[in-house]
């Protein structure tokens, strides 16, 4: 609601400007400065003082002119601090940004790690099982290998006994 209002005193300023009504001018560029300050829109209060500026010029108010004056140029170093803490909060932010960006970069690495660890450790299980069949393959051959020497062996001790 003050936004529109200040907008309306604006507009009302500039017409009163345009008709050189000085003074009428002067009294809605101070409404418009009061909104302005109330809201915090720092560039409005400035575009205000600066047509009071040129209207106290066209007054001939020296006093007022060095007070607006002033008054302006406090109002661009407002201005000029708060654009810095604008862009010192985009840069910190940004800071921020890159370094989550930063944090999961490097959580996916580990969990790329951890993957191909796994991987390899459930490559080594099978080769362990395949070396634990081979060897069990190789004991069940020699078992086998074992008892039919000895059939052999006694097939052959029978057939020295008849003969």
């Amino acid at each position: 609601m003050l936004f529109r209002s200040t907008t309306v005193h604006m507009l009302r300023s500039k017409v009163l400007f345009r008709k050189k009504a000085w003074k009428d001018c002067i009294a809605q560029l101070e409404k418009v400065k009061s909104e302005a300050r109330a809201t915090g829109n720092l560039h409005a209060e400035k575009e205000a003082m600066m047509m009071r500026l040129t209207c106290f010029e066209e007054l001939g108010d020296v006093e007022m002119v060095d007070e607006v004056t002033e008054t302006v140029k406090s109002l661009n170093t407002r201005i000029s601090n708060n654009e810095l803490r604008k862009e010192t909060e985009r840069l910190h932010l940004k800071l921020s940004i890159e370094q989550n960006e930063a944090e999961i970069a490097k959580y996916k690495l580990s969990q790329l790690n951890d993957r191909t660890l796994l991987f390899k450790r459930e490559n080594e299980n099978l080769i362990l099982v395949f070396a634990l069949a081979l060897f069990f393959v190789a004991c069940g051959l020699l078992f086998f290998m074992l008892i039919r020497r000895n059939q052999l062996n006694r097939r052959l001790a029978r057939s020295e006994e008849h003969t």
